[in-house]
């Protein structure tokens, strides 16, 4: 029900300024506009890009972190079992 109404207020505002513009400028303003969402998407596929990377160099890191935790833990012993060697 009201997509009919906002469709009309549309056409109304369209027609409106088409009235009172000229159509070369109708024409710029659209083009800016179309540009500046195109901008506005890049942006936001940016930023989500850069978020997914910070996530999973924390993953990376951290598997890197339990891994080298790991080996200490392993040398560890073996240095423990060699000194009671001696």
């Amino acid at each position: 029900m009201a997509e009919p109404i906002a469709n009309e207020i549309a056409s109304g505002v369209t027609s409106s300024a088409s009235q009172l513009l000229p159509p070369e400028l109708i024409a710029k303003i659209s083009l800016v506009t179309g540009i500046t969402q195109v901008i506005a998407i890049l942006v936001i596929i940016y930023f989500t890009i850069l978020i997914i990377e910070k996530i999973f160099n924390a993953f990376s890191q951290r598997k890197l972190f339990q891994a080298l935790n790991k080996i200490v833990v392993n040398l560890e012993e073996i240095n423990s079992k060699l000194s009671k060697k001696k």
